[in-house]
């Protein structure tokens, strides 16, 4: 299935296991690192910005995969497609996990 997560707004009465998790995750990729009282090690930590963009996209993929199997074990991170212009430094990805037993 995919499901976009594009609008952003929290659903909470998810429709199923799916929609749950892909919240979860979008939660956990767009939370910036210390951002959350008396939870800081959550998120992503955002020292790729102003990076090389060969640099910047490997931190992140380490920080997403690294996030999603710590919070969200119920999905397994496969990869991260990239959509934007690398030279110009605008790179947005698309994060693709496969979700076990919903």
């Amino acid at each position: 299935h995919e499901i976009p997560m594009i609008d952003g707004s929290i659903n909470f009465a998810p429709q199923s296991v799916i929609e749950e998790i892909v919240q979860n995750i979008r939660t956990i990729i767009t939370t910036s690192k210390g951002s959350v009282p008396l939870y800081r090690n959550f998120g992503i930590n955002g020292d790729f910005v102003d990076k090389p963009v060969n640099i910047a996209r490997n931190m992140i993929v380490k920080e997403v995969k690294e996030n999603i199997e710590k919070y969200e074990p119920r999905a397994k991170f496969q990869s991260i497609n990239w959509n934007g212009i690398a030279v110009e430094g605008v790179l947005y990805p698309t994060v693709k996990v496969v979700i076990e037993d919903a």
